[in-house]
């Protein structure tokens, strides 16, 4: 398996205009040769094909540079990630529906797998429920919470 970026506009020499949309390409072997378009573009004269980068010695924004090297960083990241744990189902139509999962998480999230962590005191008020204890140590012990609570508070203000 193997994630590459590619531009498909050839760049003209004096040409400093014009932006050219970034394609990642997926390859598996012989059994799949899949490319879909990324959201990220630029122009062809900035781009490096060998190293999959904007290039080191051309004169452009550093934000523009670093961002996008580093949105590809993290999107072939989770192509590769994606790609590992679901390497039974992957296709041709695969690596797109990936793609829209990365830029956009909100439409595939389910409120169904929301899970609701129980907080400090609730975890405490069943600590004390089920363990048995005297009511003057389980006073001691709520005692603790509320200082604990209040430290809690203190440090989410700070």
């Amino acid at each position: 398996m193997k994630v590459t970026f590619i531009i498909k506009k050839a760049a003209k020499r004096y040409d400093t205009e014009s932006t050219a949309t970034i394609y990642i390409r997926l390859r598996n072997g012989r059994q799949l040769d899949s490319v879909a378009p990324t959201q990220l573009s630029i122009n062809p004269n900035l781009w490096d094909d060998k190293a999959e980068c904007v290039k080191t010695k051309a004169v452009c924004n550093e934000d523009l540079r670093t961002g996008i090297n580093e949105e590809i960083r993290k999107l072939k990241t989770y192509v590769e990630k994606s790609f590992h744990t679901e390497k039974e189902s992957v296709d041709k139509e695969w690596l797109k529906l990936t793609l829209d999962r990365y830029y956009h998480p909100e439409k595939y999230f389910t409120p169904e797998e929301i899970v609701i962590k129980p907080t400090f005191g609730e975890l405490f008020d069943s600590f004390l429920g089920k363990h048995p204890l005297s009511e003057v140590r389980k006073k001691n012990f709520r005692v603790v919470k509320r200082a604990l609570l209040r430290y809690e508070l203190y440090v989410r203000e700070t």
